[in-house]
């Protein structure tokens, strides 16, 4: 899982640098985040708050797809953009944290509010987004 965080990290600085891709869709008209069914049944019940979280203040759908190999997620920014990733069983708050941060990251809304869900970023998913003196957005 690290490494895995790393190398997201890693690539989301290095697009950030490269590409613009705030305001940019999917084909749907939407970003998406897709889980394998065991994943995704998770997150709907033990983290529905953060599933929560992504719809109402990113506007991404987020469902099951039975397209998804064992324990994998997947992220579509847009068109363009995507990242896949396992999450390891016991994992599963840490990998819908990822998706949070990458999220946020790649649509550059990494230090705006959400005003439906205020100060959830810094309590829910604080590996990924450390406490601000505010309690909102996040600093890197």
């Amino acid at each position: 899982y690290c490494q895995a965080l790393r190398e997201m990290r890693c690539e989301m600085a290095r697009m950030a640098n490269s590409t613009n891709t705030t305001g940019f869709m999917d084909s749907t008209g939407q970003g998406q985040v897709l889980a394998e069914q065991s994943v995704m049944d998770t997150w709907q019940g033990q983290y529905s708050a953060h599933v929560n979280y992504i719809k109402d203040c990113f506007g991404y759908s987020v469902g099951a797809s039975n397209l998804m190999s064992d324990r994998k997620a997947r992220i579509k920014v847009n068109y363009k953009v995507s990242k896949e990733y396992v999450v390891k069983e016991g994992q599963e708050k840490e990998g819908i944290c990822l998706a949070i941060e990458y999220i946020g990251t790649m649509e550059g809304k990494s230090s705006t509010k959400c005003h439906q869900h205020p100060h959830f970023r810094q309590t829910s998913c604080p590996a990924q987004c450390p406490e601000t003196d505010s309690l909102e957005g996040c600093q890197r």
